[in-house]
């Protein structure tokens, strides 16, 4: 049985070039032993996966065929399924039960479906019989059930709490994946926008990938698997590990140490926390493992698939299919997308179709429709339909395919994958101020050569109104127009502006693709750098490299080691500000410039030969980019200790120009000096607003931040704040929106340095002041407090007692600091009957009024209850109100 219908050579070489992540191809002998089933297995299998389960333990084992036959992918072995049931406290291994051995069967495994296999397991490890309250003196279940679903295995766990009390049980799930192997090298791991893992390595909490691959080779692979962590119904776990498969059969938590290098021998370990069980409640835990190859739904029913090359490829040159003469040109021969509806059900489902919804830079070749049928469908049975694609070039990028199914008494689905279109050399559009950067080589690189007005006709040389790049050592930038550019180089990222409000196709004259034999070098100086991928598809920001003196780093070892900083940033010229990405499934757009920092002299920036290695397809392509928090990087704290941030952000009041991305803010993880919590700024450009937090006081770390998180307290802390513009003589607005999440125990004001003004700002959520005449920087304090006895407060609110009538009525209080009071009497209904005071200032401490007890007009009031209205109001704009009843006798 084959699942392949190109020749295995061919198939080998199309999954290299493209990607695509088809597995199990083979050229000439197999290099795996043979695989075989005992025939006293439970065995279920389909077109894609056989299934089988060992009657006498519940063990089991996934493989697939290939050309040259069976071949073992995973399954539990040594580190099997294992439960946690009330651990002793300084014990971690201490009462584990392990699924079919420490207990008994209920339901020993048993085929429930042609494509599902069941188990029932009891255990009491750990209890005693009086704890268990059940007949057959067994408290916990454990049910199994493993289920085929098309290209992946769905491993399924329910854990039940049967007995009188409840238990506190921890489940663990290993797969040993040997990918074909029978010695104990097993598979090499890689989550997405991570280089592959060498040694033992650990995800926890915010961090957890979605998916990982295993594999059996990093250099020719021929089996390429996946595990799903979450989504498509799978439970996240709390802890994943890859790890050495023999510490796992006698140790159930094994503590990850990045610093002991224990290889990873092939094995992928779940870990869902300990939890009380209640009695009579249960747990499900939901993984799955299977194939690479598609984006799937695997909720029954149908399951539904989308496969298609991860890219499009641009090949330099002529394309032979068309009249006219070409520079680039896309390979669309082989873009071909091909969907799939899996029955699920033991009986048909009638009247399918098929719908694929291409977006704005893909179109259906001649001759093809986004609709398509394929009737009926047979009980545990699979059909597909292919479309013929290809790519336009008017639009580039991660671009989403979607593809939408229904059928006669089956629920209607929708699966989406992207595919990545490199931008054409002869067809990029600019018009607002961009960064950018060029990924290619040309026979006469400068810029004026280079760039050809392709929107005019006839074309045309462009002199750029604006093309720069910053040079650190100057702290400045080089400008092309000074002629301090006299060439374009791949790796750098630009600012660049062609036609101010007006769009510009441009072409570059005489330019080549970067080959892709061996990793491109960026040389970085220390401070700021502009750079930009030196190839056309996208690079996650993980299998970028970092060397220096001779090593070799990942991203997050070299922010780790103080080489670099944690986040680059990029402008989007849709909301005019900068962005900031920092995790390694973070994609380098081509043809965009982002900042980086450097820390050291001699870095250099290394994007990778096989950057599209592995490449996950799953999900659709990222939104439209939005200022935010820029989002962590494996070192720094993402587990949402940070316990709040305001975000500050400031515009002229009159036009687009801002600037968003800033935070301050308190974490018990922080520190009051530079941590990895804390994110530079960048340099701004040219008709800028910039907001930045500076320190001159962290030594080495010295610098301007868009974000100042520091450690919990209590008492008083300041962040210096400035805001600095080259627009002279124009207002801005300082804004700080989310100030309702802050908690209310901490008081915040806005001192404007330059003024003396003062504004509390939680009664107000903007200030807006003027730039100099040369504009330059505005410069302010923000002071938080969590003292009492700083607040604006009115206490000890005393009325005299009644006495005869005509001699009136003392009004008494205290005030915590000076503020204007104003004072009301008003009827016990609400209407104003006498402004006692209508806002004077009063000093802090006591404060006494009079009243002589008439209205408004003069009028003696009728006897009866009045309420006292104090309102005080500070210079920050502080209120507080307080109402005190008095009666009239």
């Amino acid at each position: 049985m084959s699942i392949f219908s190109p020749s295995p050579c061919r198939a080998r070489n199309w999954v290299k070039g493209l990607f695509a992540g088809l597995l199990l191809i083979f050229c000439g002998s197999s290099a795996f032993a043979q695989a075989t089933i005992d025939p006293a297995w439970i065995v279920v299998q389909n077109k894609y996966l056989i299934l089988g389960v060992e009657p006498t333990n519940g063990q089991f084992h996934l493989f697939t065929t290939s050309l040259s036959g069976l071949v073992s992918l995973a399954g539990i072995d040594s580190g099997k399924t294992t439960l946690r049931i009330d651990p002793d406290a300084d014990d971690p291994n201490s009462n584990r039960a392990i699924f079919g051995e420490t207990g008994t069967f209920v339901t020993r495994p048993t085929k429930e479906s042609n494509e599902s296999i069941f188990a029932v397991f009891d255990t009491q490890e750990g209890l005693t019989g009086s704890e268990t309250g059940t007949t057959s003196g067994f408290a916990i279940r454990i049910e199994q059930r493993l289920t085929l679903v098309r290209d992946a295995l769905r491993i399924q766990y329910t854990v039940r709490n049967n007995g009188k009390m409840t238990h506190k049980i921890g489940t663990r799930v290993v797969l040993d994946q040997d990918l074909g192997y029978t010695n104990s090298q097993g598979a090499s791991f890689i989550v997405p926008g991570q280089a592959p893992m060498e040694f033992q390595t650990e995800f926890t909490s915010a961090l957890m990938p979605a998916t990982y691959q295993a594999v059996d080779s990093l250099v020719d692979p021929t089996i390429v698997t996946r595990g799903i962590v979450s989504g498509d119904g799978a439970t996240p776990p709390n802890r994943l590990l890859f790890a050495d498969g023999a510490l796992l059969a006698a140790n159930y938590d094994i503590a990850s140490n990045p610093l002991s290098q224990l290889p990873v021998t092939g094995n992928s370990v779940y870990y869902y926390q300990d939890a009380p069980y209640t009695k009579g409640a249960s747990k499900t835990f939901t993984l799955y493992f299977g194939l690479a190859n598609s984006t799937s739904d695997y909720e029954p029913n149908p399951v539904v698939a989308l496969e298609s090359p991860n890219s499009v490829q641009l090949l330099e040159g002529d394309d032979p299919t068309t009249g006219e003469k070409e520079a680039f040109y896309y390979d669309s021969q082989n873009l071909v997308i091909t969907g799939f509806v899996y029955n699920t059900s033991s009986v048909a489902i009638a009247n399918t179709s098929a719908f694929l919804i291409l977006p704005a830079g893909l179109e259906f070749r001649e001759g093809d429709i986004a609709s398509k049928s394929t009737g009926n469908i047979a009980a545990f049975s699979e059909k597909s339909m292919t479309w013929k694609v290809k790519a336009t070039g008017r639009v580039t990028g991660p671009l989403p395919v979607t593809l939408t199914t229904s059928s006669s008494g089956a629920t209607s689905k929708s699966v989406t994958r992207t595919i990545d279109v490199p931008p054409l050399p002869q067809a990029f559009t600019t018009q607002s101020l961009r960064m950018v950067a060029f990924p290619f080589t040309y026979d006469n690189p400068d810029p004026k050569a280079v760039l050809v007005d392709a929107s005019t006709t006839p074309t045309a040389t462009l002199n750029p109104v604006l093309l720069a790049t910053y040079d650190s050592d100057l702290g400045d930038y080089l400008y092309y127009t000074r002629g301090q550019l006299p060439a374009l180089e791949a790796g750098r990222g630009y600012w660049m502006q062609t036609k101010p409000n007006q769009a510009t196709t441009l072409t570059f004259q005489g330019s080549h693709l970067i080959p892709t034999t061996e990793d491109f070098l960026v040389e970085l100086k220390r401070d700021w750098n502009m750079v930009g991928s030196p190839y056309t598809t996208s690079v996650y920001l993980g299998r970028t490299k970092f060397v220096f003196s001779g090593q070799s780093y990942s991203w997050s070892e070299a922010v780790q080691r103080g080489l670099i900083r944690s986040s680059l940033w990029s402008w989007d010229p849709n909301i005019e500000d900068y962005v900031a990405i920092s995790k390694e499934t973070s994609q380098i757009a081509p043809m965009t410039g982002y900042w980086i920092k450097t820390l050291v002299r001699g870095v250099r920036l290394a994007f990778p030969a096989d950057m599209n290695l592995f490449r996950s397809s799953r999900g659709r392509s990222a939104p439209r980019s939005q200022p935010a928090v820029p989002s962590g990087a494996a070192t720094r704290d993402t587990t949402g200790n940070t316990e709040w941030l305001l975000q500050i952000s400031a515009r002229l009041t009159q036009g687009r120009k801002k600037d968003t991305s800033n935070y301050l803010g308190v974490s018990s993880y922080a520190s009051d000096n530079y941590d990895l919590q804390d994110v530079d700024e960048p340099p701004p450009f040219s008709g800028y607003v910039n907001v930045r937090f500076p320190h001159s006081d962290w030594g080495k770390d010295s610098g301007n931040y868009s974000r100042d998180i520091r450690r919990s307290f209590a008492g008083r802390k300041a962040w210096d704040l400035e805001v600095a513009t080259d627009q002279p003589s124009t207002d801005l607005a300082l804004n700080w929106g989310n100030i309702h999440q802050i908690p209310r125990r901490y008081r915040l004001t806005l001192v404007d340095l330059e003024s003396g003004q003062r504004v509390y700002m939680r009664t107000a959520e903007s200030y807006v002041f003027r730039s100099g005449p040369q504009g330059g920087a505005h410069r302010f304090r923000i002071e938080v407090d969590t003292d009492p006895s700083s607040a604006l407060r009115i206490t000890g609110v005393l009325v005299s007692p009644g006495a005869a009538r005509g001699l009136g009525q003392t009004i008494s209080f205290n005030l915590s600091r000076g503020a204007t009071v104003r004072c009301e009497i008003r009827s016990v209904t609400g209407r104003s009957v006498r402004i006692l005071d209508p806002g004077t200032l009063k000093s802090s401490g006591l404060n006494l009024l009079n009243w002589d007890l008439r209205g408004g007009s003069g009028q003696i009031l009728p006897r009866g209850l009045y309420l006292v209205e104090l309102t005080a109001i500070d210079p920050e704009q502080q209120t507080v109100k307080v109402v005190k009843t008095l009666r009239i006798n």
